[in-house]
């Protein structure tokens, strides 16, 4: 929902406090500085940051500046709140979190093999427990609205007006009995082929969304979070801290989860 759009945000502003306020501010300066540095490179690297600047059909400067100031937590809290996720739930299901390591510890003989294509072609089990973190503990948890067009639409078989803002709640539909079996449980072997999960409605599974309007970043989400979860496993072993339990119960969520510090004991592993 825009708050322009129903003329909220000049008293939203009113009622944000002087921190909130100095670090948008901080934050939207610091996405200009980053998006002038990637401008000053030399290298040809075509990308979103150089698509008809200065045209006009182009962006203007500052739908540049508000861009990149929507990316740079797009492309790291999400990341960070999946990794943070998988070893929360890793670390309360023993059984899961040991196959994983078995899986990581036995395909590669050297940290040298994991690389971005490796993680990706060999290591089934650590991507169902990335599907299923997603799942349980979807990163962008709430809403991902959207507004009907003006004549208004279908959407499952039922006629919505025009200018309506419409959603699917994620954390709920992945929750729901309707989609999933045994929707509260950490168990990757639905993502497969395991029988008794083969009833779930996977369909209802889209952290990413879906649409033109889904997630440019969902490959380089997935790239991310496998290399540095392998990395992680084969160097180290790890046990949540007692004050950790019950981490992920009861996290609020303002778009991301809002999360207290997951303290764990991490062990370098002796070879």
């Amino acid at each position: 929902m825009s708050w322009k759009r129903y003329g909220l945000d000049k008293y939203i502003m009113k009622l944000a406090s002087k921190k909130s306020l100095d670090d948008m501010d901080n934050h939207r300066a610091m996405g200009e500085e980053k998006l002038r540095k990637r401008l000053e490179y030399t290298r040809s690297h075509p990308d979103f940051s150089q698509k008809n600047l200065g045209t006009p059909e182009g962006p203007t400067w500052p739908e540049l500046v508000s861009l990149v100031g929507a990316f740079i937590p797009a492309g790291s809290e999400t990341t960070a709140t999946l990794l943070a996720g998988a070893l929360y739930f890793l670390s309360t299901n023993p059984s899961t979190a040991s196959k994983l390591v078995a899986e990581i510890r036995t395909v590669f003989k050297d940290e040298s093999e994991i690389n971005l294509i490796n993680v990706s072609a060999k290591l089934p089990y650590m991507q169902a427990v990335i599907n299923e973190t997603l799942r349980i503990y979807p990163p962008a948890a709430g809403s991902l609205g959207r507004i009907t067009p003006p004549e208004g639409c279908m959407i499952v078989g039922e006629f919505v007006p025009g200018n309506v803002s419409v959603a699917v709640n994620q954390w709920s539909a992945n929750h729901s009995e309707r989609n999933f079996r045994r929707p509260y449980e950490f168990l990757p072997g639905r993502w497969l082929g395991e029988k008794e999960f083969e009833g779930d409605r996977r369909k209802a599974f889209q952290p990413f969304s879906v649409g033109p309007r889904n997630c440019v970043g969902r490959a380089l989400a997935f790239a991310e979070s496998r290399l540095i979860l392998a990395r992680l496993i084969w160097n180290f072993d790890f046990e949540l801290a007692e004050d950790a339990r019950g981490w992920a119960d009861k996290q609020p969520v303002y778009v991301v989860f809002h999360k207290p510090t997951l303290m764990a004991k991490l062990t370098p592993v002796i070879r």
